[in-house]
């Protein structure tokens, strides 16, 4: 279907639909941002038990930094945290 075709009443319809179910890009970014952030999280806990240090391990304490970054930048863009 051309563009030339639409009918303008056919048009806002297309544009109704698209700003009801097409996903912005932020969106995608923010959805994507949680996900590694429970998935972090997850690492973070097998670490603990995984590391020859445990938690007194250097790389469970960097991993905390990381996880902290993740937060802090999730909640400075959005109200998840």
């Amino acid at each position: 279907m051309e563009e030339e075709n639409i009918s303008p009443e056919g048009r806002k319809e297309v544009e109704r639909l698209r700003a009801k179910y097409v996903v912005s890009d932020e969106e995608v970014k923010l959805y994507k941002e949680r996900e590694l952030l429970k998935k972090l999280y997850e690492c973070h806990d097998e670490m603990g038990e995984l590391l020859d240090g445990g938690k007194e391990d250097i790389h469970y304490g960097l991993m905390e930094i990381l996880i902290k970054r993740l937060e802090n930048h999730l909640s400075g863009n959005s109200t998840i945290i």
